[in-house]
């Protein structure tokens, strides 16, 4: 410990003072700047941060918008399929009409003098079943078509 003491007793008091003002001097300069690095980085990712919740903001405004064209596009393919169901119940209407008249014309015909009439009105009205089953059915197919094109086109992002 004396040797301590003797190093201690041969450097004066003042250039300990002056040493140890450097290292406090340095200690401040290197707070300062760790400082500016940490203020720097913050607000680079402040900026980050900032960018990313606008992108997510404009992101939720274009899928908000792409959903409206979407669900609007439903609702006319539903109105659509309801005007089909109507037309198609028309169209059945008018079937079963045209039916109950062949029938009726069919009875009207003297059943025992006339069995070729009676024969050849059968086979009209078997005939006419068939057909009016298979123009409704087509037609149910190509108004569902329809409906999904249009459907698509209309929410297809424009």
């Amino acid at each position: 410990m004396s040797a301590l003491l003797s190093i201690f007793s041969i450097v004066p008091g003042w250039v300990w003072a002056l040493i140890t003002a450097g290292a406090m001097a340095t200690s401040c300069v290197q707070t300062t700047r760790l400082s500016v690095e940490k203020s720097s980085i913050t607000a680079e990712r402040l900026g980050y941060a900032k960018a990313a919740l606008k992108a997510v903001e404009v992101a939720q405004a274009e899928t908000l918008r792409l959903q409206g064209i979407k669900d609007e596009a439903l609702k006319k393919a539903n109105t659509r399929a309801n005007a089909n169901k109507v037309a198609a119940a028309a169209a059945a209407t008018e079937r079963d009409s045209l039916r109950d008249e062949l029938a009726a014309a069919s009875a009207k015909l003297p059943s025992l003098s006339h069995q070729a009439c009676l024969a050849r009105a059968d086979a009209i009205s078997a005939v006419f079943d068939q057909c009016a089953g298979a123009y409704q059915g087509m037609a149910g197919k190509a108004q569902g078509h329809l409906s999904d094109a249009m459907t698509l086109d209309e929410a297809w992002p424009k």
